[in-house]
């Protein structure tokens, strides 16, 4: 009210002395005051050109600078010089409104200005594309760019002269007047004065009233948080300290008096001047992102406002500074710390949630939706109180929500712990273990929130019911169970030890408990363990591994081990449950099988080698039976020959051994009575075994059943190279063993040697007191070529060609050190009735026993001997083929050859089967002589056969449909040998 009383009178007192003096300016002053304000205005227009004169010569300095260097800080200044020099020129503008012809020059002006800009843009723009100096230099001479210069120029003299005119017209008159007014204005004055006067007292209170609200503000803003500034047209008029000291400003380099706009960075400029004068337009500024210069050079990052202010008495804008940089660096730090919150909740194994004081939860790590199965999503403001739990204690009983243990921690301000069961989000159920903890501030008792860590037990619960459950039946099992099982320590000792230890290893439980483990254990398979080839302690994981324990008696046997960690309620491993499995047996028929199949494929190896090199003999030796018949009887050719001769009989030998090593010799199998076989080789026994040694042989009672379906001169070859392996490895005055008996071998037992049936067997045991076959070499005795004698003494085929033998007949050989000292040879023959069954192998025919007519040669043999016989001799082996013609054609006979079964037909279809009789290997590449002779047979082709070959894998059949003889002849064969086959197999005498 005070306020509005002093205005009214103020008010009253200004207008009474406008009135008395504008009484007085009715009569000129007032006429002449206008004329002295016009020409005041002329005066400073005129000024004013001066300085847009100034900003053109600036601008085109600037607009140099921005050609030469075409960057961002020569385009703000330019731009920049560009701003002023309009604002300039609108102020002018401003103060000749009501002049038409100023105004028109004006707009003129304008439009100079305008050409001139829009032809420096596009200069700017051609430098930019120009790199070369003298073009740019070339570019500011150009005659377009000095014309627009002087337009502009031009226009700026028009107003100059316009002004200069306008001051010289209004001067005589203003001096005219000049003294008339000296009259009338003390007069004015002396009326306004007393008026002033009176008004002066009565506004001296309002501006001290104004003087403390100004101070009042001030001292607001001395206070600020914020960096404050007040400017008016650009200048600073005040600035707090918080604005000083982040512009670093300080006593001495103040801010006050320096331009707003030199202290923003230069490219925010221009934008910052346009907010200047919209803020001193009255106008309130939105927050902005400025970059502020400090007196230092650097450029710190702000957030501006600006709003315009009254500031003692007269208009000025405020611009507010917050710094940028500071609360950036807060919230990097914020977000940084909310991150590493984060990373250390989310690696945590146990789930954590956050629930408020209504039991909401609010944060949850992954562990907690990994537990729970449910995302954090699904969980924020779930409650504890949520029946969807469907919670349960360890008893099963439901437990309600608030016996959790989140609001039993919220109640009472204490820590809460349990195990509970939930239902998951799939619904299955979890087992819990949870630790509710609850959140007090300072000061305050009652908890505002709680921290809930749990961690997955349901395993652990599951694993201890079942322990539980199988507590009772453990001990049935592991008394009765046929495998070892055993508690093992950490420190390897034995804390329980099944019965079962008894049967297996002849160990009473009570002699193990206590004890090492280890102390069972087959030393190289303690290295393995070592060496972790065997891993079966293992404390996360369960192990296992094959072993050799021993018995008690000395020998090892081979188990399967599993052994599982048993851990305590603290998670630590401190015992083992050990089980094993005997599988000596298993081993044993593995290591038999192996062995079977290893002597398998090296005999398919030896029946190639001995096929082929028998074929290579063949010719060998036929071509040295042609020397010798053409040799001298005497002389070094006839005793090459003889030696040829000598070396292929003793190769034949070496083949015939691998020939029964891989069961490709021909046999002729028949019923024997091993009893009175070796009864009638007793003396030729005794012979081979003295005077080195001493034999004995034992033939049990029970051995007028020991019959097998054998060949005699191969079971006769697997006792003799036994017999002289154990000659061979007796000492000297030794004793050398044969038995022969019968057994029974069961299902459970045949496993042990390998492919083996169950069945009866007859059993030649041979036996020698010698030093016994070296560990490292026994599972290798069968072996091919391998012998432990000194060399030269043995060719290591006697044994691989016993265990051929052997396993073509369907039985089994063995090899052992016996426990008192030397080596046992063990063989099992299939025992067979008499008259169980036939031959189904072509025998062997004996020289003149086998001799019959058959077939196209019925007629009487001295017929017969006058004409010459026609041979079809069918071989893929060349040499062979030539020099079996020539044996043939030597004794008188025609041959006709051919390389293989299918020309073999060709030709025979071609002489109209004038053919006597056929000579054919049997192992031919495509068709075989077997399939040829059948396939003769389909075609009613049917001749006497003889077959030769180094080995038959396959029997020839006996039961072909058809009348003609068929031989057989092993190669190599004498000359002799063939003809006399031949002569036989066609009847000649």
């Amino acid at each position: 009210m005070t306020h509005s009383r002093s205005g009214i009178v103020a008010l009253i007192a200004c207008t009474a002395a406008v009135v008395a003096a504008g009484t007085l300016w009715v009569r000129g002053p007032s006429d002449t005051f206008r004329k002295a304000r016009s020409a005041e205005r002329v005066r400073d227009t005129f000024d004013a050109l001066g300085i847009i004169q100034l900003d053109v010569a600036l601008t085109q300095a600037a607009h140099r600078t921005l050609l030469l260097l075409p960057d961002a800080r020569a385009r703000a200044e330019y731009e920049a010089q560009r701003t002023l020099r309009d604002q300039h020129l609108d102020s002018i503008a401003a103060r000749t409104v009501r002049d038409t012809v100023m105004s028109r020059q004006l707009r003129a002006l304008h439009a100079r200005f305008a050409e001139l800009d829009s032809f420096r843009t596009s200069l700017s723009d051609v430098a930019a594309r120009t790199s070369s100096p003298d073009s740019l230099v070339a570019l500011l001479r150009s005659l377009r760019a000095s014309d627009l210069r002087s337009n502009v120029q031009y226009e700026l003299a028009l107003l100059e002269g316009e002004q200069r005119r306008r001051l010289a017209e209004l001067q005589p008159t203003l001096d005219r007047q000049r003294d008339w007014v000296a009259t009338a204005i003390p007069m004015s004055l002396a009326v306004v004065a007393l008026v002033l006067g009176w008004l002066l007292f009565a506004l001296g209170a309002e501006a001290t009233r104004a003087r403390r609200r100004a101070e009042g503000f001030r001292r607001t803003l001395d206070d600020s948080p914020d960096g404050v500034m007040v400017h008016r047209d650009g200048v600073v008029l005040y600035a707090n300290a918080e604005a000083a000291a982040l512009l670093g400003a300080s006593a001495d380099n103040r801010l006050e008096g320096r331009s707003i706009l030199d202290l923003v960075f230069a490219d925010d400029r221009p934008a910052i001047g346009v907010r200047i004068k919209e803020a001193q337009d009255g106008g309130r500024l939105a927050p902005r992102l400025t970059r502020m210069a400090r007196l230092d050079g650097s450029v710190v990052e702000t957030e501006t406002r600006g709003a315009a202010v009254d500031w003692n008495g007269t208009p000025a804008a405020q611009v507010t500074l917050r710094d940028v940089a500071a609360r950036r660096r807060s919230e990097i730090a914020l977000a940084q710390s909310e991150k590493r919150f984060r990373t250390v909740l989310d690696t945590m194994a146990e789930g954590v949630v956050l629930q408020d004081e209504q039991l909401a939860i609010h944060l949850s790590n992954r562990a907690a939706e990994r537990i729970l199965g449910m995302t954090a999503d699904q969980m924020a403001g779930k409650t504890s109180l949520d029946p969807g739990w469907m919670a349960i204690d360890v008893d099963g009983d439901p437990l309600p929500g608030e016996q959790h243990f989140a609001p039993i921690a919220l109640r009472t301000g204490l820590e809460s712990r349990g195990t509970m069961g939930v239902k998951r989000g799939d619904g299955s159920r979890v087992w819990i273990d949870v630790i509710a903890v609850p959140m007090i501030r300072d000061g305050e008792s009652k908890p505002y929130a709680v921290v809930v860590t749990f961690t997955d037990v349901s395993v652990t619960l599951e694993t201890t019911k079942r322990l539980e459950l199988s507590e009772a039946r453990y001990r049935l099992v592991a008394e009765n169970t046929v495998d070892l099982i055993t508690l093992r320590a950490n420190d390897d000792r034995l804390l329980y030890v099944s019965p079962s230890h008894r049967r297996i290893l002849g160990w009473e439980p009570e002699e193990l408990e206590g004890r090492p483990g280890l102390e069972l254990v087959h030393p190289d398979d303690i290295e393995s363990m070592k060496t972790g080839r065997i891993q079966l302690f293992n404390p996360t994981e369960r192990g296992s591994g094959t072993l050799r324990i021993r018995h008690r008696d000395g020998h090892y046997l081979w188990v399967e081990v599993v052994a599982a960690p048993i851990a305590v309620d603290n998670g630590v491993v401190t015992t083992y449950a050990v089980s094993a499995r005997d599988i000596t047996e298993r081993m044993h028929l593995e290591e038999a099988l192996r062995q079977a199949q290893k002597m398998e494929s090296m005999g398919r190896m030896a029946s190639g080698i001995a096929h082929d090199f028998n074929n290579l003999l063949t010719a060998i030796r036929a071509s040295a039976e042609f020397l010798s018949i053409s040799a001298p009887s005497t002389g070094n050719v006839r005793e090459g020959t003889a030696e040829i001769i000598d070396g292929v009989d003793r190769a034949a030998s070496l083949t015939a051994q691998l020939l029964a090593f891989s069961r490709g010799q021909h046999s002729s199998p028949e019923l024997l009575d091993c009893a009175a076989l070796l009864e009638s080789n007793r003396n030729l026994l005794v012979r081979l075994v003295s005077p080195h040694a001493t034999l004995t042989v034992f033939i049990d009672s029970d051995t007028h059943l020991a019959t097998i379906f054998a060949d005699r001169s191969q079971f006769e070859q697997v006792l003799f190279n036994l017999v002289t392996n154990a000659r061979d490895a007796a000492p000297r005055n030794g004793r050398v063993h044969v038995a022969l008996s019968l057994s029974t071998i069961t299902e459970t037992v045949a496993g042990q040697f390998g492919a083996l049936s169950p069945g009866d067997y007859v059993v030649l045991r041979v036996e020698d007191d010698g030093a016994g076959i070296p560990a490292h070499a026994l599972p290798q005795v069968f072996d091919p070529f391998f012998t432990t004698k000194m060399q030269g003494q043995g060719t290591g085929l006697g044994l691989a060609t016993v265990f051929g033998i052997v396993q073509h007949h369907a039985g089994a050989v063995t090899a052992i050190n016996r426990a008192t000292g030397g080596a046992q040879f063990t063989v099992y023959w299939p025992r067979r009735d008499a008259g169980a069954f036939q031959s189904t192998l072509i025998r062997a025919s004996p020289r003149g026993d086998d001799a019959t007519n058959g077939g196209a040669l019925g007629a009487e043999p001295g017929t017969a001997s006058r004409r010459r016989r026609t041979i079809l001799l069918v071989d893929d082996e060349a040499a062979v083929r030539r020099t079996v013609a020539k044996l043939l054609e030597s004794h008188g006979f025609h041959v006709l050859q051919a390389e293989s079964g299918e020309e073999a037909i060709a030709i025979l279809s071609e002489t109209n089967s004038q053919v006597d009789a056929l000579v054919t290997d049997v192992k031919m590449p495509g068709m075989t002589g077997v399939e040829l002779v059948e396939a003769l047979f389909v075609q009613r082709i049917d001749l006497p056969v003889l077959f030769i070959s180094g080995q038959i894998d396959d029997p020839i059949p006996v039961e072909w449909p058809t009348g003609s003889p068929r031989h057989f002849l092993r190669k190599p064969f004498r000359g002799n040998e063939l003809t006399d086959e031949m002569r036989r197999l066609l009847g000649i005498e």
